[in-house]
């Protein structure tokens, strides 16, 4: 029985981690599809991350920024991505990017931790503590990279 029921709870891991093509279509209607996440930058490009997990998201110019692991824009319009592919980003109490090998979350005293696992899902509780799976690790700005558009891809259109 107990066998059954790991095999069971590896089956539902399995299909929830699943991850599919983005796609999205450009200011012309030309369509970018991507293992990672897609954008379009300020002049209607479609930009595509590279990695199967990774982020990308949008600078303060409308420039797209792509990274290994997820993206996010500070408060003065920077991007970090986590230098991990799976880990996570989230900004702290003050709009400053911290990063993880697993998915962060934000605290509500505004302080980030991240799963310690890379992939490792993060939440917080009802009364604002955080819960990580393989146990959780303060985010840092140590882990986050700025990688502009080295990580993106912009030329996989299809018809």
């Amino acid at each position: 029985m107990e066998i059954a029921r790991q095999l069971l709870i590896f089956l539902l891991l399995s299909i929830t981690q699943q991850t599919f093509a983005e796609c999205l279509s450009d200011s012309i209607g030309q369509v970018y599809c991507s293992l990672g996440e897609c954008a379009v930058d300020v002049i209607g490009q479609a930009h595509c991350s590279r990695y199967r997990h990774g982020g990308i998201s949008v600078n303060s110019i409308g420039t797209v920024v792509c990274g290994k692991g997820k993206c996010i824009t500070n408060n003065i319009g920077q991007v970090y991505c986590s230098k991990y592919e799976e880990g996570g980003a989230a900004l702290n109490g003050i709009g400053q990017a911290m990063c993880g090998v697993g998915e962060c979350v934000t605290n509500s005293i505004g302080q980030v931790y991240c799963s310690k696992v890379q992939g490792g899902g993060a939440a917080v509780n009802n009364i604002g503590q955080v819960k990580c799976y393989g146990g959780c690790e303060q985010g840092t700005n140590a882990l986050c990279e700025s990688t502009g558009q080295s990580y993106c891809d912009s030329t996989v259109g299809m018809n």
